[in-house]
């Protein structure tokens, strides 16, 4: 138990040493001005509140659906403006609240701070602004919050929790991945065209994005990636040399509730502390493992990311189960279930027998493979693949040749290059490591052809071999013999439009045989001379 101990203390100190680099800050002013909301059938909770803010008090609004413009009403001495259409924006330092002023107009209110007490919250997310403050019903909550409020005096800055990549990202204008979207419980991240948007006031760090984001094109900026792993591999290789080579236990918690493990007394347990327990997401378990920890426990009581950690928890396992390894990754939802964990896995070997040592890194896909591929290297009699439940960021594209036309639609929107055209010819060529099931390919197509199957290939070679999901002969041009569709493509476009009116005489129907040009050049009844470099008119003049 002392050589346990001791590990423990090399391990931690480790860790310790490994400091996050520092992020870039966010910043916020405020002069503590508030205004209170509520609804005219509770005004006297909301006198109350007016009353314990005192003078960083603004006149109070209260909802009235009976009120056409905005009124003045003294209720128990205290100023209310009776209005009704009330929404709000913004952040602490920065609140415009509107309301209707008569049957067209608009009047607005800016704060630094709001108190909700309305029926319906003002703000409809899981998680409130910064500033904004909706106590429970009891007195004892509301003088908390007031006195929360009257410490929101000054300047504030708090990190920027997130690093955003566009290149890595597969959101696209009217589809495409919304993960981060439907995540986001702070309602930070809005669709912007072919990008995603975060407004680093409104995030709170909670990593839910991070988790989500199947291609790594939203990262956590404090700790980064890079910090975590190397706090990681530096702390179990200490462990492991001073305990005779057994295995420590991860254990990930959000640094609020590092005061739940100060009197945690398993020797063999490495609480890791991080800014929000979502921080720490498949690719960094996995790397755990990779590193030499014998199991990875995720503390979420009472968080957020929950439902989405045992999400990736659960596909984290059945990757280690089709590997024939222990399933060694577990959500805890309290305290009583962390002491299991630690029972459970006490005395657990790592799953191999040395440590990785490949080096830390911020991309997540290729910290998630390069951990993949270090187990695989050293499990026994490993299945070729890992069936996975929908949802998950890893799998292949099916395609119905017979369906398809090879018009290229889906290679055209796939935002990792897991599609592609095949060159000159009418081909689509498929890697699989890239794909992130992000569904944009299976939207695309026009023919609905394409098909998803999440899954996790296991040999390297074949997943990252580029392979032929369907391919066709070439149909060149029946005028000047370009290629330029494949034969299914124009099959398919006269079985279409044979009944169609425009196209009962054979001039019409040969002209779909035709190139882009020389169709011009045939419906305005001219000819199409190509130059020797190359180039086009439709003059005749060839020089």
């Amino acid at each position: 138990m002392e050589k346990m101990s001791a590990a423990q203390t090399a391990a931690l100190a480790a860790i310790s040493a490994h400091a996050p680099e520092s992020s870039d800050a966010v910043e916020y002013s405020s002069h503590g001005k508030t205004i209170v909301v509520g609804d005219r059938a509770n005004w006297r909770r909301a006198a109350e509140a007016v009353r314990l803010l005192g003078e960083s008090a603004s006149p109070a609004l209260l909802e009235d659906a009976s009120a056409n413009a905005p009124g003045i009403e003294r209720m128990d001495g205290i100023p209310f403006t009776l209005c009704r259409g009330l929404s709000a924006s913004g952040h602490l330092g920065a609140f415009v609240l509107r309301f209707q002023n008569g049957d067209d107009g608009e009047d607005q209110r800016h704060a630094d701070a709001v108190l909700d007490l309305r029926e319906s919250p003002l703000f409809a997310r899981r998680v409130l602004p910064p500033g904004c403050f909706r106590p429970g019903p009891s007195a004892e909550e509301l003088q908390q919050a007031a006195e929360s409020i009257a410490a929101l005096r000054g300047v504030f800055r708090k990190p920027k929790y997130f690093r955003y990549d566009q290149s890595l990202c597969a959101h696209r204008s009217g589809g495409g991945c919304e993960l981060c979207l439907s995540a986001c419980p702070a309602a930070a991240i809005a669709s912007a065209g072919d990008r995603i948007e975060v407004d680093p006031h409104l995030c709170q760090g909670c990593a839910a994005c991070v988790m989500t984001c199947p291609g790594g094109a939203l990262r956590y900026a404090y700790p980064s990636a890079r910090d975590m792993l190397s706090a990681l591999r530096a702390g179990c290789a200490a462990f492991r040399g001073l305990s005779g080579g057994a295995a420590p236990l991860a254990l990930f918690h959000a640094a609020a509730d590092a005061p739940k493990f100060a009197r945690m007394e398993s020797p063999i347990t490495l609480p890791l502390a991080v800014e929000e327990v979502g921080a720490a997401g498949i690719e960094i378990w996995m790397c755990a493992l990779a590193y030499g920890f014998a199991a990875v426990g995720v503390f979420a009581e009472g968080n957020e990311i929950r439902k989405l950690a045992e999400s990736q928890a659960s596909a984290a396992n059945d990757i280690l189960s089709a590997m024939n390894y222990p399933r060694a990754i577990r959500v805890l939802p309290d305290m009583k279930s962390a002491e299991s964990f630690t029972n459970d896995f006490a005395g657990a070997p790592g799953l191999t027998a040395e440590a990785a040592k490949f080096a830390a890194d911020d991309d997540k896909r290729g910290m998630f493979f390069a951990a993949l591929d270090f187990l695989l290297d050293a499990a026994a009699d490993a299945a070729e693949v890992a069936a996975l439940a929908s949802g998950a960021p890893f799998g292949a594209v099916s395609v119905d040749a017979e369906k398809c036309t090879l018009c290229m639609a889906c290679a055209g929107v796939c935002p990792a290059s897991a599609l592609r055209a095949g060159g000159d010819s009418p081909r689509l060529l498929f890697v699989e490591e890239n794909c992130l099931q992000c569904g944009l390919c299976e939207t695309a197509c026009p023919e609905d052809a394409v098909s998803l199957r999440p899954r996790l290939l296991f040999s390297p070679e074949s997943r990252r071999a580029s392979r032929t999901l369907n391919e066709d002969a070439v149909f060149g041009c029946v005028a000047c013999g370009k290629p330029f569709a494949s034969t299914r493509m124009i099959a398919r476009v006269e079985a279409k439009l044979r009944g169609h009116w425009m196209y009962q005489d054979a001039a019409a129907r040969r002209r779909l045989r035709l190139c882009e040009d020389c169709r011009a050049a045939d419906i305005l009844g001219g000819t199409l001379v190509r130059r020797r470099d190359g180039d086009e008119n439709g003059d005749g003049d060839a020089g």
